[in-house]
């Protein structure tokens, strides 16, 4: 998929208090992305956080993500990994199915 928006969303989540390793915290894993979005060419125009589970898609931060991509605001979002977003594969999937309406694409950026 070709898109023309070079602005990128980073999106980061912590679900509870065992995640707290430097590789897996709001910060690095904002800066871990946001270092990747620019090395790609991306003007990283927002940077979301949200804490609490990824089985609950009602998070604040998931819906102004969801609101910048269905306003066509970013042409890629930025993720530590897909559990990121969610963990119910249902959710998950209509995440992608509503990126691709709008032509947003989706990238992991790995651990180092």
């Amino acid at each position: 998929m070709e898109n023309k928006n070079n602005n990128a969303l980073v999106y980061a989540r912590v679900g509870t208090g065992k995640q707290c390793g430097k590789s897996e915290s709001i910060v690095g894993q904002i800066r871990s992305c946001s270092k990747q979005a620019e090395k790609d060419g991306y003007i990283v125009a927002e940077k979301i956080s949200d804490s609490g589970s990824a089985n609950n898609i009602r998070r604040l931060g998931l819906k102004k993500l969801i609101d910048s991509v269905r306003k066509n605001k970013i042409g890629m979002v930025y993720v530590r990994d897909h559990s990121r977003l969610s963990r119910n594969l249902g959710d998950y999937v209509s995440l992608l199915n509503l990126f691709a309406k709008h032509e947003v694409e989706l990238r992991i950026v790995k651990k180092n």
